[in-house]
């Protein structure tokens, strides 16, 4: 666990990447059931990647992937922001330490 919360910190110091912390007491989502990537392809087009147990998929229905990019819009607003996410993340880390 140490090593994947130090990766997380290495990622969020990028420019390119931000980590953000969904908070435990966040309310029901649709990001419960499972992970998801919101991409753009290099044609502009939106795509969206969702994990589940045998695999994973990439959407491109228009409607699949607006519904997405809401439940993804919802996350990012309950979510602690990039300062206080890090902050608990090094926290967590020096629990464990």
């Amino acid at each position: 666990m140490r090593e994947q919360l130090q990766h997380l910190l290495e990622l969020s110091a990028s420019r390119d990447m931000r980590i953000l912390v969904l908070p435990a007491d966040a309310p029901c989502h649709g990001g419960h059931s499972g992970p998801l990537r919101v991409l753009t392809s290099l044609q502009n087009t939106p795509l969206v990647e969702v994990e589940h147990a045998s695999g994973s998929e990439l959407l491109s229905d228009d409607r699949a992937v607006t519904r997405l990019q809401a439940v993804f819009g919802d996350l990012q607003i309950w979510a602690l922001p990039p300062a206080a996410s890090h902050a608990l993340t090094s926290e967590a880390l020096g629990e464990l330490r």
